[in-house]
């Protein structure tokens, strides 16, 4: 039975530019022995299908039965209630990125390596002890920078990616305001997104 690996967002959660980011990580992680940098050529949009797309565009067979040998990587904008019962039960690894509504991931901002090497251990993937230099590489490979400086299609959607830019964009009241729907929405979860 081929690997599925689902990348799972919710968009009221979380921005495009980490769902770009978070593809790309996927996507170096799986493919990082391979010679040809995939990622240079193609946005991470076109690396990893949306699971939506693929029924819209009826490649679910094509995509879906397909089994490279690093498994199949796919993305997907359903809570995970909603994601096919097949899918829920497969065993396949999921990867749910929430993050505060005002700002990017953070963690992965702050602990870039050591969230990596956890990514790349969930996604059954891991780093050797001393691959400091293959996390390194995976790093570089699907940077914020890194992707918006190269010639592919849609690079105009990679923002910044620096905590705390949404300073820039949003008042006091509005940051409160978020701070307050979030908090109300992750009310019983166990989950909270500090600043």
């Amino acid at each position: 039975m081929p690997r599925l690996i689902n990348a799972a967002f919710n968009s009221g959660q979380i921005n495009f530019r980490c769902q770009q980011w978070l593809k790309a990580l996927c996507y170096s992680i799986l493919h990082r022995e391979a010679e040809e940098d995939l990622l240079a050529k193609k946005n991470p949009h076109e690396v990893v299908p949306t699971l939506e797309n693929t029924f819209l565009e009826k490649r679910v067979q094509e995509i879906l039965l397909s089994s490279p040998p690093t498994g199949r990587l796919l993305h997907s904008h359903l809570p995970y209630s909603y994601l096919p019962e097949a899918v829920r039960e497969s065993g396949c690894r999921i990867v749910y990125l929430a993050r505060n509504p005002k700002d990017t991931y953070e963690e992965l901002c702050r602990e870039p390596k050591e969230q990596v090497r956890k990514l790349a251990s969930f996604l059954e993937k891991p780093f050797s002890l001393d691959g400091d230099e293959e996390v390194e590489k995976v790093l570089w490979r699907s940077s914020l920078d890194r992707l918006k400086e190269l010639e592919v299609p849609n690079a105009h959607f990679f923002r910044k990616g620096t905590v705390g830019d949404w300073k820039n964009y949003l008042t006091p009241r509005m940051a409160e305001r978020i701070d307050q729907l979030t908090q109300f929405k992750l009310q019983g979860t166990g989950l909270s997104l500090d600043d």
